[in-house]
């Protein structure tokens, strides 16, 4: 499960690597390159095979369509669950906060403002893109995960407004997953992120 803990990182370091050093980061970056109403209409969910997430995305510069084997994980302590796919040249990461109950729910997307997690439920999309160009990484501003199945595997779907790490540009990405068996997190991976939860203001 290491794929799943590097991806989780890249994710949780996003959050404030290139925002403004505050006190408080906003809970929404606006928009500069790409105002999100010029943005294309999102793009209708993908139909994914067993055990595979399938995602598509909308608007320049970035164009993403494909379906990949994928991995979930779960940490008791704190209570949150990772979707990724991760191939040669992609990775995406479904990050999610989970309540203690009713886990089949809407998780909406959270800009978490210190360390940790946000508050329950909610979620976050990173996507790493390596091309000719360089590296891009995105992170998701808005929208929201939806699972509908939660039990020893995991299904569900998104549909969100990505953000460049880097131009602040935003694409639309929907994706889907389903049926991904739940693996338990390696405990060590938990305890870091437990602790930075705890650390959170």
């Amino acid at each position: 499960m290491r794929s799943l803990v590097l991806l989780s990182l890249v994710v949780m370091a996003c959050r404030g690597k290139d925002a403004p050093k505050a006190e408080a980061a906003p809970a929404e970056i606006p928009p500069t390159n790409a105002a999100v109403e010029s943005l294309p209409p999102m793009p209708g969910f993908p139909s994914p095979a067993r055990g595979r997430l399938a995602a598509v995305s909308a608007g320049a510069p970035l164009e993403i369509e494909g379906e990949w084997k994928a991995e979930a994980g779960v940490c008791d302590q704190p209570s949150m669950l990772q979707v990724v796919a991760q191939v040669e040249g992609t990775g995406t990461i479904v990050l999610l906060a989970l309540p203690e109950k009713d886990r089949v729910t809407d998780y909406p997307i959270k800009i978490a403002t210190g360390t940790g997690l946000p508050a329950a439920p909610a979620s976050q999309i990173g996507v790493q893109v390596f091309r000719k160009s360089g590296p891009a990484a995105y992170q998701a501003s808005e929208g929201s995960v939806e699972i509908y199945a939660y039990e020893k595997a995991v299904s569900g779907r998104f549909a969100v407004t990505m953000r460049q790490i880097s131009s602040n540009d935003r694409i639309r990405y929907a994706g889907a997953f389903r049926e991904i068996p739940i693996k338990e997190m390696d405990k060590s991976y938990c305890a870091v992120a437990d602790s930075a939860s705890r650390a959170r203001p």
